[in-house]
């Protein structure tokens, strides 16, 4: 494997050949840009093929490209794609939604491989084929279209730009341990830095001439991604996408390789300086309007409610009422906050004493007195704005001292003046410093002086918390276990990474209180009641008849339709809709008709 100090800052540096100037596929023939009818029987498509990556090659660093199948994906829908086994799974087997290690996250480096980029999914992957996705640009424009892959490539000249992404749910599970919430549990490595190549939106829209009256931009995935047939999407601001500074892409490839199927192949839209769950994969629709999308996830999802309205209250109040759209558009999420967190050390590492003799070593090489420790981490912030320092305290906030911006600063702004990409920092403290210290936290700041808060912001959907982030130190003696008979430090982190667990400092500190979960209203509630739930054993029938089985905690339920199962989950599990699924092989989800024997059983 590459080592991390191997790798530069960009992958395009480490490429012989320039930089992308076009699809590296065989073009197409006859008219680009023609708005084929689906068939394109006037162009011959071809599928992009590349090399196939070995540990040798200068690009393997940026990928880590998964070689097998994950034994927990078989019996799923996503049983064709390769993921690397080290991602933590947040939601069970499927949809995957995960995040890598912390250690691993950190010792990537400036940009993360893809293979370990933080992956959120609403539902199964969709199977593409290059030469038959169409994308359909429609709406309040004078020349619509429906181009194939090969006629989007070919529109205008591609471009590129390293930027972060972050899902809007980073940090949510610390959110949990203040009350409930609703989504599942990520944690601080929901968010990586990619090198992304693509069609800049506002050459496409220049080309098909938006009218007067226009104002939104609609961006949808397939039809089908959903249950029930349903497609996410997601709308953004007329200006932000025809501004050039703002760096709209329809992006085709991260890390100068052609999309993989969990990052949205083949096209997806990449908004930097924006929340993640604007940043549509499997990009299949673009629609101008003059008003917003009312699409489910743009209504009841993105949303940062203030900590006073909880999910009755937003009901009650019309918070979700498309006929009350200054309440049913309020609080939605565009641009990200700034954000920073501590990622190494890790969360119960220890970090023992040296004995005399090595410190006297070191300070014999020339070294400064004293054992150090390094303490690393990632800040970001939105809008393109800069990082502008990021600090550390060790005495709960009552003084500062500035941490070393390690990447991010500098070389990395585009011809605008726009900081898309995340910053590195890092900090060296003497041990001393932390064996009389109760926490270390870090703040970052941004050049539109916005910074950390030092408290938690609650809101019900666990959506940008952003406070400042605390691991507690406790001293270790020469006499506790795994102090190898020396003194030492164990750092605690707030919480431990993935659904559940045990430890971190917030959790210990709400353990006994089991306020875990979902967030759900009395007319939720309602609704399941109304549903018709019944309580019985297990056995395997026809859809047709009784729908679905749900197990979780030992308790069996049975309902009609996939909603009211998940909604019952929110109820009995305190993690997260469900941990792992087990469904029969001939379970089609998208083709299941109700004629033959099918049992889906959930477990917690």
């Amino acid at each position: 494997m590459t080592k991390d100090a191997e790798k530069p800052d960009k992958p395009a540096q480490q490429q012989q050949h320039k930089q992308d100037k076009g699809i590296q596929v065989t073009p197409a023939d006859g008219p680009v840009g023609g708005g084929g009818d689906g068939d394109d029987q006037s162009v011959k498509v071809q599928q992009p093929k590349e090399p196939v990556l070995h540990d040798d090659d200068p690009l393997w660093a940026f990928h880590e490209p998964a070689d097998h199948i994950d034994p927990r994906d078989k019996s799923t829908p996503d049983s064709w794609i390769k993921r690397n086994p080290h991602l933590i799974r947040l939601t069970g087997n499927h949809p995957l939604n995960a995040n890598p290690p912390a250690e691993l996250l950190a010792e990537r480096g400036f940009i993360t491989p893809v293979s370990l980029h933080y992956v959120r999914n609403h539902g199964a992957v969709p199977k593409i084929e290059w030469s038959k996705h169409r994308v359909t640009i429609d709406g309040l424009v004078d020349h619509p279209m429906t181009l194939s892959m090969n006629e989007l490539m070919n529109l205008v000249e591609p471009e590129a730009i390293t930027a972060y992404l972050a899902c809007t749910g980073t940090r949510r599970k610390e959110l949990r341990q203040v009350k409930a919430v609703q989504g599942s549990d990520m944690g601080r490595t929901t968010v990586a830095n990619s090198h992304w190549t693509g069609i800049p939106l506002h050459k496409v829209l220049e080309k098909l001439q938006v009218q007067a009256g226009a104002h939104w931009v609609w961006f949808s995935g397939p039809d089908g991604e959903l249950p029930g047939g349903r497609a996410y999407e997601t709308c953004l601001e007329l200006e932000r996408c025809l501004n050039p500074a703002d760096d709209v892409l329809l992006a085709f490839k991260q890390n100068d390789r052609f999309l993989t199927p969990d990052h949205g192949f083949p096209v997806r839209l990449i908004t930097p300086g924006l929340a993640g769950g604007r940043q549509i994969k499997w990009l299949t629709h673009i629609h101008i309007c003059d008003k917003p999308s009312t699409n489910h996830y743009q209504i009841h999802d993105n949303r940062r409610f203030p900590e006073s309205i909880d999910r009755d209250m937003a009901e009650k109040e019309g918070y979700y009422d498309l006929d009350q759209p200054e309440k049913a558009y309020a609080f939605d999420i565009m641009e990200d906050c700034v954000n920073s967190a501590v990622l190494l050390p890790n969360h119960d590492e220890v970090v023992l004493q040296q004995q005399q003799q090595q410190q006297q070593e070191g300070q014999e090489d020339g070294q400064d007195g004293g054992q150090k420790v390094l303490i690393q981490g990632y800040a970001y912030t939105g809008g393109g704005r800069e990082v502008t320092h990021v600090e550390i305290s060790l005495d709960e906030a009552k003084s500062w001292k500035l941490a070393n911006l390690t990447h991010g600063a500098g070389g990395h702004v585009t011809e605008q003046g726009k900081h898309w990409c995340w910053y590195l920092w890092q900090v060296e403290l003497r041990y001393d410093e932390l064996s009389s210290a109760p926490e270390i936290r870090c703040r970052a700041c941004d050049s539109a002086s916005n910074t950390q808060p030092e408290r938690p912001m609650w809101n019900m959907t666990g959506m940008m918390n952003n406070c400042q982030y605390v691991v507690k130190l406790h001293q270790l003696s020469a006499s506790d276990d795994g102090s190898d008979g020396r003194s030492g430090v164990r750092f605690e982190h707030p919480v431990t990474e993935g659904v559940g667990g045990h430890g971190g400092w917030m959790m210990t500190e709400k353990e006994a209180a089991g306020e875990g979960g979902v967030v759900e209203s009395e007319a939720e509630i309602a609704e399941e009641e109304s549903a018709g739930k019944e309580w019985e054993k297990l056995k395997e029938v026809s859809l047709k008849e009784v729908g679905w089985w749900v197990v979780c905690h030992g308790v069996v339920s049975h309902v009609v339709g996939i909603v009211p199962v998940v909604k019952i989950l929110r109820r009995l599990c305190h993690q997260q809709y469900y941990i792992r699924n087990h469904v029969p092989s001939h379970f089609d989800y998208g083709n299941c008709k109700g004629d033959s024997a099918c049992l889906a059983e959930f477990t917690c």
